[in-house]
């Protein structure tokens, strides 16, 4: 027994002596089972790993209709090679539009961008993209890009407008520009794109002063935009349009239509069709083998009403009847002149709905009126066979 535990000692002190031999000869050596730490770190120097630069970026205020984009830097720090895929995206506007490169060695970067199409966007935008990988521990990446849309520009109100104005009457009205992306805007030239009527509109333009636009604190500069109507205008429905070039390089101009009704002693007046805001006169469908024919009236008021002549001097097509009848007195304020419209039978097939396929059909008529030398009307119909 003695013996035994002898030679168990001896065994022991034996290992030791020679584990200590060898420290003594060739210094540390790795232990013959490794700590569960240690083998992680192995593991891992052998497995891709991903680090990206920045996950979340703000584009801030973004134009409407434009395209933007942004590039995030995936980098592999890990031992083993690191591979990229696109994956999806929250909306259809926000895509990954390139990888650089899809497989990463040690070290290697990587550009992932990614585009957003703000066409159809809400004020406030907010996407995510996701980029598949083979790391381990983050085999989803989000990329999460947001911001607000904005126009460069934007015009209050979108339209000039002078309602029942009289024929020998000066008015002015106005529209701001408000401009969102440039600091000093300018508007450096104005056309009127109808002549005919274009000598009775009188433009000026002038910068809006910053304390004016302290309230809203987005809009970084803007321009007043005054219009007058001068007297003699043609009675009816007038429409025009300014043309604004701003002081943006490769920047459309502007359009903002004037929308004008033109009143005075002479009116205008008719049974189902005519519309008097607009001077205009719905015929609508009419088979060609029957014609058509409308009658309205011409009110006169004023000391002119019984003296007053009214004959068409251009008619478009040129084949319309246009009858004018004998003056006539309604009440002892008022005189009536009859007006006839015909469309005759046998008449070609036409479209004059004032649609791109074709525009309104028009008379003008010319009158003894000191103050109303014109009057407008305008015809919207169809002729089938």
């Amino acid at each position: 027994m003695k013996l035994s535990y002898v030679v168990v000692v001896s065994a022991v002190l034996g290992c030791a002596v020679g584990a200590g031999i060898s420290w003594a000869k060739f210094g540390d050596s790795p232990p013959l089972f490794p700590s569960p730490t240690t083998a992680s770190t192995a593991a891992s120097s052998r497995s891709p790993q991903v680090l990206v630069d920045e996950r979340n970026y703000d584009f801030g205020r973004v134009e409407r209709k434009s395209k933007v984009r942004h590039t995030f830097k995936f980098t592999n720090i890990g031992g083993g090679e690191l591979t990229l895929k696109a994956g999806g995206t929250t909306c259809s506007m926000c895509t990954v539009s390139q990888l650089s490169k899809t497989r990463l060695a040690h070290g290697e970067t990587a550009d992932v961008t990614i585009e957003y199409d703000s066409s159809y966007s809400r004020p406030q935008f907010r996407q995510s993209a996701t980029i598949l990988t083979n790391d381990a521990e983050q085999p989803r990446v989000e990329l999460n890009i947001f911001g607000s849309i904005t126009t460069k520009y934007q015009v209050v109100p979108d339209q000039m407008v002078f309602s029942k104005i009289s024929v020998n009457e000066t008015k002015t009205s106005e529209i701001k520009i408000y401009a969102f992306l440039n600091d000093n805007l300018q508007v450096v030239k104005h056309e009127l794109t109808g002549p005919e009527t274009a000598p009775f509109f009188e433009v000026h333009t002038a910068p809006i002063p910053k304390e004016q636009l302290a309230e809203n604190p987005d809009v970084k500069s803007g321009c007043l935009v005054t219009v007058t109507v001068k007297p003699g205008l043609p009675l009816g429905p007038v429409r025009q349009t300014i043309r604004l070039e701003l002081n943006t390089p490769g920047e459309e101009p502007l359009e903002v239509p004037i929308h004008a009704i033109v009143d005075s002693d002479i009116s205008i007046v008719g049974g189902n069709g005519w519309n008097a805001d607009y001077s205009r006169l719905n015929i609508g469908a009419v088979r060609s083998a029957e014609g058509a024919t409308r009658k309205l009236l011409i009110l006169v008021r004023g000391p002119e009403r019984h003296s007053l002549k009214v004959q068409p001097v251009k008619v478009n097509p040129a084949w319309l009847k246009v009858t004018i009848g004998e003056t006539s007195e309604l009440n002892k304020d008022v005189n009536q002149i009859p007006l006839t419209i015909e469309i005759p039978s046998g008449t070609a097939a036409v479209n004059h709905l004032g649609s791109d396929q074709g525009k309104y059909a028009e008379i003008l008529f010319e009158t003894t009126h000191p103050q109303v030398k014109h009057m407008r009307m305008y015809l919207q119909f169809i002729v089938e066979q």
